[in-house]
């Protein structure tokens, strides 16, 4: 069995192997480990990941067990989503998301897929991350078959805390507008379950809607969590289905 590598991506310090996360996804493989540094230089990685294989992506400072997230790298981009997870086993750790509009953004905050902080297409470890400016901070709704669990989504802020500010890195965060919506698996059958995610420790909070979106069939497993301060009210259930405009079915 190969060994498992660590890959480090840095843009001028002296561990550097790659200047992108990007570039070190597509030479790691399964299993291995990229760790990700910040240096002031350099605000943000403009980047939009899409993490196709088993892999640990994690910052340096969430490496050496640093819960701060003003030393956490920030991944910002235009894109429809920023970070998209497509199969099982991924694990992100210790990130800063902010989606960045483009010059003639037209902005449809009512389409809740249109700008996404993290996408699970499939389950996953996603733990102190903190994400803000996007339609919805994490979008989990499961395509992969054969893998009954949820995500683990740990210690995360997902919104405004009030403890919040990367303003020195001339970044400035704005609400989203839905926290998380969970949807679990878009073609549920016995053979999936039902994808129960599982949130732990996070802050949700001052989103300019609902702090988590459900299905009736996808009720959370929340413990030590904060959901408050969310305009829309705290939480809102949805049906199993989308309507036919791709809109979320709400139900009350």
């Amino acid at each position: 069995i190969a060994q498992a590598e660590v890959w480090h991506v840095c843009m001028e310090c002296k561990e550097g192997q790659f200047r992108t996360i990007g570039e070190a996804l597509k030479k790691a493989q399964p299993r291995d480990t990229i760790l990700v540094y910040w240096e002031p230089k350099f605000p943000y990685y403009n980047e939009h990941l899409v993490i196709d294989k088993p892999v640990r992506i994690i910052s340096h400072p969430a490496a050496g067990d640093i819960i701060d997230y003003d030393l956490y790298p920030v991944i910002a981009s235009g894109e429809k989503e920023i970070v998209h997870i497509t199969v099982p086993g991924v694990e992100f750790i210790g990130f800063n998301i902010m989606y960045l509009s483009k010059p003639g953004d037209k902005e449809d905050n009512t389409d809740f897929e249109g700008r996404v902080g993290i996408r699970l297409s499939a389950p996953g470890l996603v733990r102190s991350c903190a994400i803000t400016n996007c339609v919805t901070g994490i979008v989990a709704a499961y395509e992969h078959a054969g893998v009954p669990a949820g995500s683990r989504i740990e210690n995360c802020r997902i919104g405004l805390p009030a403890n919040h500010g990367l303003s020195r890195r001339g970044l400035n965060q704005t609400f989203n507008y839905m926290g998380m919506v969970l949807l679990g698996h878009r073609r549920p059958g016995p053979e999936l379950g039902r994808g129960t995610d599982k949130i732990t420790d996070c802050q949700i909070m001052r989103n300019f809607w609902y702090g988590i979106v459900h299905t009736t069939e996808n009720k959370p497993v929340m413990k030590g969590c904060v959901v408050e301060l969310n305009k829309g009210g705290p939480f809102r259930v949805v049906l199993p289905h989308m309507s036919t405009d791709g809109r979320l079915n709400y139900i009350h």
